[in-house]
């Protein structure tokens, strides 16, 4: 994952441009975009890695409580803030 994270970072560009042929302004904020994929694709890698050996070590609930908190509290909630707020941030 750590991986895939740096060529998001590195090939930003021909990626997005592979995908779309639009204006330069498209572009530059797509290849913008690239960077929070990359982290997200970090994160992604190190939540996954966390919770498979917390659950080989037999602690199958406390993982999985802190599993959903995050997802429901943290990533379900500033998607939303962020999602209708998107005009703030452009």
């Amino acid at each position: 994952m750590a991986i895939s994270a740096v060529m998001f970072v590195i090939f930003r560009v021909p990626m997005v441009r592979t995908v779309s042929q639009k204006t330069a302004e498209v572009i530059r904020i797509a290849s913008e975009l690239m960077i929070i994929a990359a982290l997200f694709q970090f994160f992604d890698g190190v939540q996954a890695v966390s919770l498979r050996t917390i659950k080989r070590h037999e602690r199958h609930k406390s993982p999985v409580i802190h599993y959903l908190s995050g997802v429901l509290g943290h990533s379900l909630a500033s998607s939303l803030l962020v999602g209708y707020s998107y005009d703030r941030w452009v």
